[in-house]
C-alpha cells in the first residue's frame, strides 16, 4: 500500500506543477533529459553508457557549458554522474571482480576452483544483459526452483556442487532486481514556492538485493526544506517549501547494489526547478 500512494502522490506533485510533461530527448542510450520553463530532468543509466555514447553525453554538456544556459550546475552534476559511473561500468574486469565478491558473500564462501570460470561467464553475461537495458526476468525464478535447490522448509538450499544449477535456474536477468524510479521539482501550483517528490520501488525477486536512495530540497523564502531515505526495497522523499522567490527545488532517486568497494549505480532519476509561480 505505501508503494502505491508513494507513485500516486508522485503522480499528483507532477500533474498538479505543469499542463503537460516534457518528452525524454535521448543523447545516447542510457543518458536523456527533458527541459521545461524554469527547469529540467535527467534520465541516466550508467550499464548502458557505452565509450561513444560518453563522448556524445561529454560534447552536449560542453554546449550547455559554453552557452552558460539556465540551469547549468543541473547539467554539470548529471554529466559528473554519467562520467563517473558510466566509466566505472565500462571497466569489465572490476564490475566482474564486485560480483564475484558479492556471490561469496552472498554464499558465506568462496567460489570453488572447478566452478569459477564457469560463474565468471555467467556474470559476464549478466553485464551484457545489463548494458543492453535488459530488465529482471521476465517471472518470479525462485518459483521455478529444482528439488535439488530446495531445502525441507521450501527455501533455497544451495552449495558449492549446486551453485550452478542455480545460475542456469535464474538465468543472466536474474542476477539483479528490477526498479522503478522517478523524480520530479516544480513550483507549488496554487501559491509561491517549490516543492520536490522522488521515489524508487524495486523488486526483491533477484539473487542479489539491492539499496535505494531518494532525495529532496525545497527552497523558497530564505527557507529550505531537504529529505533524504535509504533503504530496500522502497524509498521515498518530499520536500516542500512556502513562500516568494528566489525558489528553487531539486528531487533524485537512484539504484545500486550491495557490495564492498565502489559504488556502482545502476539508475538515477534527478530533477530540477528554479522558479516560483507568480
Amino acid at each position: 500500500m505505501h508503494k502505491f500512494l508513494g507513485l500516486l502522490l508522485l503522480g499528483l506533485f507532477w500533474a498538479t506543477g505543469r499542463a503537460e510533461t516534457p518528452p525524454w530527448t535521448w543523447v545516447t542510450q542510457g543518458f536523456a533529459y527533458r527541459e521545461w520553463a524554469g527547469g529540467v530532468a535527467f534520465l541516466i543509466q550508467p550499464p548502458r553508457l557505452t565509450p561513444e555514447g560518453l563522448r556524445q553525453v561529454e560534447a552536449v554538456c560542453q554546449g550547455v557549458r559554453a552557452r552558460a544556459a539556465s540551469g547549468l550546475m543541473a547539467w554539470m552534476e548529471a554529466c559528473d554522474f554519467a562520467r563517473e559511473h558510466g566509466g566505472l561500468w565500462q571497466d569489465t574486469g572490476l564490475v566482474l571482480r564486485a560480483w564475484e565478491g558479492v556471490v561469496a558473500k552472498f554464499f558465506g564462501q568462496g567460489i570453488a576452483d572447478r566452478h569459477r570460470e564457469r560463474v565468471r561467464n555467467y556474470l559476464l553475461k549478466a553485464l551484457e544483459a545489463l548494458r543492453r537495458g535488459e530488465g529482471g526476468p521476465p517471472e518470479n525464478p525462485w518459483s521455478r526452483l529444482p528439488p535439488k535447490l530446495r531445502g525441507p522448509e521450501g527455501g533455497l538450499r544451495v552449495g558449492p556442487d549446486t551453485f550452478p544449477l542455480l545460475l542456469e535456474t535464474l538465468g543472466p536477468r536474474g542476477l539483479f532486481p528490477t526498479c522503478r524510479l522517478a523524480a520530479s521539482a516544480m513550483p507549488l501550483a496554487s501559491r509561491p514556492g517549490a516543492k520536490a517528490c522522488a521515489t524508487a520501488d524495486c523488486s526483491d525477486e533477484a539473487l542479489i538485493w539491492g539499496l535505494v536512495e531518494t532525495g529532496t530540497y525545497a527552497h523558497a523564502s530564505g527557507r529550505g526544506d531537504g529529505r533524504f531515505d535509504r533503504g530496500w526495497p522502497f524509498s521515498q522523499s518530499m520536500s516542500l517549501a512556502q513562500g516568494k522567490g528566489p525558489c528553487r527545488s531539486k528531487a533524485w532517486a537512484a539504484s545500486t547494489y550491495r557490495w564492498e568497494g565502489p559504488r556502482l549505480y545502476a539508475e538515477q532519476r534527478l530533477a530540477y526547478s528554479w522558479r516560483c509561480l507568480p
